[in-house]
């Protein structure tokens, strides 16, 4: 099957969207797809098309489908359907509505911007036969907003290959080797990273505790300034490829968000650090909201806590003592990586859901 791909740029992989797009077009790839592009995509992988109307046009000729990641300046690719109306179905993959603009700027501001941009989206929905969304509130987003009436819920997963204890070795400096390491990974800056609330664990624990040290792995040098306390560390500029060699060294992980307070569709988001986290088989300690309740059942695979630092701080301390219990969890929660949270499960649901677009055709 020949599928047009129009991402993001996504090749060589960094990071958030970027392993994404790289995972969902390497497992495409593997189940015997051939991926086209015209976007002067870098991957090796796929079919480059001439970034020209010509080039545009033979890749609309030659595509089974069109596989769009919904970013505005992709929107209109949908209405390139109307070249084979009814031999050239579109689907979109959908990780966020337009709101999420509003945890970046001014909220007033941004009203009657967003309010334009989501009239054009409904208006290039119309073109769209199904949606591929990363969450059960994405999925609930597209169809009761977007209208799009064949949306299936693909959650996101992590390659249990690479984030593995037996492939990629610990790298954490040798001083730190005595510590109870907690770990977190991502960026800082980001609006929803709770980064404040781990701040305020770390200062509660440092009261209590000198044995347990946090360590931020983050992508790149974010504008965030870390406070200079003594149970911190931050490691910079860990691409998704290195990342397992520093999660391995972990005894915890943590996987914190503030509510979505932005958004009238609530805390949407399918955690791509979680699932890593899991399948490098880590307790992972989780906010209780949204699909990161879905995966975690507490106590099994992880735990669940409320955004209390109290609470947050008095469970990393008790599990500091635990290593039978983390080995425990720790396993469950990487057999659930394997089972199901990972990117073959997710290619295989887009596969089917393309063949049952194919077939009315």
């Amino acid at each position: 099957m020949k599928i047009g791909f129009f991402y993001p740029r996504y090749y060589p992989v960094t990071a958030s969207a970027s392993v994404h797009g790289y995972q969902i077009a390497r497992e495409l790839v593997n189940r015997g797809h051939t991926l086209l592009s015209c976007i002067n995509d870098e991957n090796p992988d796929c079919v480059r098309y001439p970034a020209t109307k010509i080039g545009t046009y033979r890749l609309m000729k030659d595509a089974d489908v069109l596989y769009i990641r919904l970013a505005s300046y992709f929107e209109h690719v949908s209405m390139w359907k109307l070249v084979r109306p009814f031999s050239l179905p579109v689907i979109w993959e959908i990780n966020a509505p337009l709101e999420e603009r509003y945890a970046f700027g001014d909220e007033e501001n941004l009203l009657p911007k967003i309010k334009w941009l989501n009239r054009k989206r409904r208006f290039y929905a119309k073109f769209v036969d199904a949606s591929v969304c990363v969450s059960r509130v994405i999925r609930d987003y597209s169809e009761d907003f977007l209208k799009i009436k064949k949306s299936v819920y693909v959650s996101n997963g992590s390659d249990p290959h690479h984030f593995s204890n037996e492939v990629a070795p610990a790298s954490c400096t040798v001083e730190w080797r005595d510590y109870f390491k907690v770990v977190w990974a991502g960026n800082p800056a980001m609006p929803w990273q709770a980064m404040d609330l781990m701040v305020d664990v770390c200062k509660k624990i440092e009261r209590k505790r000198d044995d347990i040290l946090f360590v931020f792995i983050c992508s790149e040098r974010e504008k965030f300034s870390f406070p200079p306390l003594k149970n911190i560390r931050v490691i910079y500029d860990v691409n998704y490829i290195d990342m397992p060699k520093y999660l391995v060294a972990a005894d915890v992980c943590m996987c914190l968000y503030k509510d979505y307070a932005w958004s009238k569709y609530g805390f949407y988001l399918s955690s791509l650090k979680l699932f890593d986290y899991m399948a490098t088989g880590k307790t992972v300690i989780a906010s209780d909201m949204g699909q990161l309740s879905e995966v975690i059942q507490n106590g099994l695979n992880g735990f669940i806590l409320p955004n209390s630092v109290d609470l947050i701080a008095e469970k990393i301390i008790h599990l500091a003592g635990q290593k039978e219990l983390l080995s425990r969890i720790g396993r469950n929660a990487r057999k659930d990586i394997t089972s199901f949270y990972n990117w073959q499960r997710a290619a295989e649901q887009i596969e089917m859901l393309i063949f049952s677009l194919l077939e009315k055709r």
